[in-house]
């Protein structure tokens, strides 16, 4: 038989100088330590979001506005009772129409039916960051919540534009005056009278209804009395008494 020769390490070595280590990368142990705390950082501001999720299930979320009102972690109904208190109250407003320095007509608030569509703005205000899909609404909410961004929702003042729309055509219709032309008489082939041209006028309809609409938005946040003057255009005559010139 032939022994087999058996490798015998000597006693007191050091095994580790026999077995070689494995060591990681520095760049590598840099990298799992920053993926560790980014995990971190995502489950702990999901938890922060989960959090106020809950504890603001029947308010608005913080960042939103309504104009210049900050509604955020607000009820609709504390909204609705903050918009008031900021003077969103058009009731005791009017507005009246003045033709050539004279006040023709004044129409109340009630009567134009103004209106402030608050409610509309505050169901806007709560469900932003409610709707949408899960991703959208998530994202909005997480912007507005971490102060990433605010947003602001705009009031919009809606009345019955078809009375003063109506007042304004019949005040054209009383006092608009067409041009009158020039007229000639001829001779023997020449001028031999005439009568002169003159200018005539018209209320720019779609200009009043323009101020009307402008001035109106500015009881927003000021109900008070305001007013619009009806302007007139001058209409120039396609025939003058210059042009006889050239006739003879």
């Amino acid at each position: 038989m032939i022994a087999k020769k058996q490798s015998k390490i000597p006693i007191g070595s050091n095994t580790q100088d026999i077995i070689p280590s494995k060591s990681l990368h520095p760049a590598l142990i840099v990298g799992l330590v920053v993926l560790v705390m980014i995990v971190g950082a995502v489950l702990a501001a999901g938890q922060y979001l989960y959090e106020q999720r809950v504890s603001l299930a029947d308010r608005i979320y913080p960042g939103v506005r309504i104009e210049n009102v900050d509604v955020g972690a607000l009820t609709p109904s504390a909204a609705q009772e903050k918009l008031r208190n900021h003077g969103f109250d058009p009731s005791t407003s009017s507005i009246t129409i003045k033709f050539r320095d004279e006040k023709l007509a004044t129409f109340s608030a009630q009567k134009l039916g103004l209106k402030l569509n608050v409610d509309t703005a505050i169901e806007e205000a709560f469900m932003y960051g409610r709707r949408g899909s899960w991703v959208k609404s998530a994202t909005d909410m997480a912007g507005v919540i971490l102060g990433k961004k605010e947003v602001t929702i705009p009031l919009l003042l809606t009345y019955n534009t078809n009375i003063i729309k109506e007042y304004v055509a019949t005040l054209a219709t009383e006092h608009d005056v067409e041009a009158q032309n020039a007229l000639f008489s001829f001779e023997n082939g020449r001028v031999s009278a005439f009568t002169i041209e003159k200018n005539g006028s018209r209320i720019n309809q779609e200009k009043v209804m323009s101020s009307v609409e402008k001035e109106i938005q500015t009881l927003k946040d000021r109900p008070r009395a305001i007013s619009v003057v009806a302007t007139e255009e001058v209409l120039k005559p396609t025939v003058t008494l210059a042009q006889s010139n050239n006739l003879g």
